[in-house]
């Protein structure tokens, strides 16, 4: 199955001068300032600390993360700021992303792919990913979510909890797919496009010019 390219541009980031990422000011308890230099086994960074900063720290503990530790400008208990991040980073094994704001969330996951850590699909193991499915890197894929046969989940690409992503079809690099919502057999989600809950995407579907879908 050939995956498509979908050439997007990205807003500039600035690590010296980040954007305000934060969200509601939530904070996860457990966040703490850690100064090894050598990356723990099974630690990871997450830039956002807002309630999807909640979710995606939830899912890495699901997916054997130990230790979790957020990046944010707003959050009293975060490891550090956004402008911290390129020093910060190499201390942990992996990275996420926890903004929902689409461009912000891919310039984000751009600048951290200049970075020598990861930023690995989270999946969750109460979903279901046929062995067939692509999952891009930095995807997110929540508890309940189904990607079917020959589907591709591009990098960056949330899929929320109860989500379907059946046979043949593609979701672009930082799409999100949001809770219930299903996209049909070789149905396709262009890039930064939001798929609100409950709805069904077709192949024949329309899109709003604001990148949503109708």
């Amino acid at each position: 199955m050939e995956v498509p390219h979908y050439p997007q541009p990205s807003p500039e980031i600035n690590w010296t001068n980040p954007p305000d990422c934060g969200r509601d000011g939530n904070t996860m308890s457990e966040t703490s300032v850690q100064s090894e230099s050598v990356p723990s086994p099974a630690s990871i960074l997450i830039v956002g600390a807002g309630g999807h900063g909640h979710v995606v720290a939830e899912l890495a503990r699901a997916c054997g993360y130990s230790r979790i530790d957020f990046a944010d400008d707003r959050s009293p208990g975060a490891a550090g700021a956004l402008s911290d991040i390129p020093s910060l980073a190499p201390r942990y094994s992996a990275t996420a992303v926890s903004i929902g704001n689409l461009p912000l969330r891919k310039a984000l996951l751009d600048r951290l792919a200049s970075l020598p850590v990861p930023i690995p699909a989270l999946v969750h193991p109460a979903s279901t990913v046929s062995p067939s499915a692509q999952i891009g890197p930095g995807a997110l894929v929540l508890p309940g979510a189904i990607v079917h046969t020959n589907a591709v989940v591009g990098m960056g690409a949330i899929i929320s909890a109860g989500a379907v992503i059946d046979h043949d079809a593609v979701v672009g690099p930082c799409a999100h797919v949001d809770a219930g919502a299903v996209v049909a057999a070789r149905a396709s989600v262009p890039p930064l496009t939001k798929v609100p809950a409950g709805t069904c995407v077709r192949p024949d579907s329309p899109i709003n010019a604001g990148g949503g879908i109708k």
